[in-house]
């Protein structure tokens, strides 16, 4: 089984316009995927902390316009610009209250929500909550568990929970009195809709959508990969042109996803040869050297079961 390696010069960034044929993209993802998964933090997706779970991903949404994040992890260099891209540019103001509150999950500070990062102050956010014509406060929920968000009484009543439009940009949703908003992606506009029971309800939807029954079904239909994923509170197809990358849909471990041909590795975990790491992605073994990626030697210490280049980043202790 052969693997394919990569020596690239150390930050170089993953520029998939060059990338001529399926192979060749494949190729490029496994070294962008090998820097985001060593650089993602252990609370981040598990597919962006998998390089072949991040292929994989990155191969069914680099066509989808209204899908950002692969777009700007095209252009990371480094752990820095992943970070950026995976939890948005870094608040100052949230990062400085984080770092003097260790302890603190979510606050206000005035009439802004801060919501800290579990192990980086640096990746705290903050929200406005006047922006959305509300305050920070405190919220009781039963129990007498305490939380804190961006209260909007007038908009959402004690026993209100549904969701509706603000405008075609994006969803308001009520819950406990807390009102939080959620951006539509490009190429979609929010509708509003009311269920059977009553219920308000809101989602970002696009001009054409095939509904489908088993959320996570995935299969081959010619040279595109059909897949079922969740949206709101209603299921839709989602098409991947595989062919346009260069590539076939095929079986990979089982499960149908779009490959540079028959698959000749089924997965399994990352693991270190000499400073260099190695996965299966999209059926293909891929090796990439640590160093070409401006990173640390392949390292499994602390990473749990799987190995990742070192990323100069210190991660908190298992608890």
């Amino acid at each position: 089984m052969g693997c394919h390696a990569h020596h690239a010069p150390a930050g170089q960034r993953v520029d998939l316009a060059g990338a001529a044929s399926g192979d060749e993209r494949i190729d490029v993802l496994a070294r962008g995927c090998a820097r985001i998964a060593s650089c993602a933090h252990d609370h981040d997706l598990p597919r962006f902390r998998d390089p072949g779970a991040c292929v994989e991903y990155w191969l069914e949404h680099l066509e989808d316009p209204g899908e950002p994040v692969p777009a700007c992890l095209s252009a990371a260099a480094s752990c820095a610009d992943v970070a950026a891209c995976l939890h948005g540019a870094p608040s100052e103001r949230a990062a400085a209250f984080c770092a003097a509150h260790p302890e603190t999950v979510a606050a206000c500070d005035g009439d802004a929500l801060v919501s800290c990062a579990r192990d980086d102050p640096s990746e705290s956010t903050l929200t406005l909550c006047g922006a959305l014509g509300a305050t920070c406060g405190e919220v009781r929920a039963a129990g007498g568990l305490v939380h804190h968000g961006c209260l909007a009484p007038s908009l959402c009543g004690a026993d209100v929970t549904h969701a509706r439009c603000d405008g075609d940009a994006a969803v308001l949703v009520c819950h406990d009195q807390v009102l939080e908003r959620a951006p539509c992606r490009p190429g979609t506009a929010c509708h509003a809709h009311t269920d059977p029971d009553g219920e308000e309800l809101a989602t970002c939807e696009g001009p054409v959508e095939v509904t489908c029954a088993k959320v996570g079904d995935r299969r081959c239909r010619g040279g595109s990969l059909v897949r079922c994923e969740l949206h709101g509170h209603h299921a839709r197809e989602e098409v991947v042109d595989c062919g346009a990358l260069g590539l076939a849909c095929g079986d990979v471990a089982g499960r149908a996803a779009c490959t540079a041909g028959e698959a000749k590795c089924a997965g399994g975990g990352p693991r270190c040869e000499h400073d260099a790491l190695v996965f299966c992605a999209a059926g293909r073994t891929e090796r990439v050297a640590c160093v070409d990626l401006g990173l640390g030697p392949c390292e499994t210490e602390g990473r749990g079961p799987v190995a990742l280049c070192g990323s100069g980043r210190s991660r908190p202790a298992p608890r």
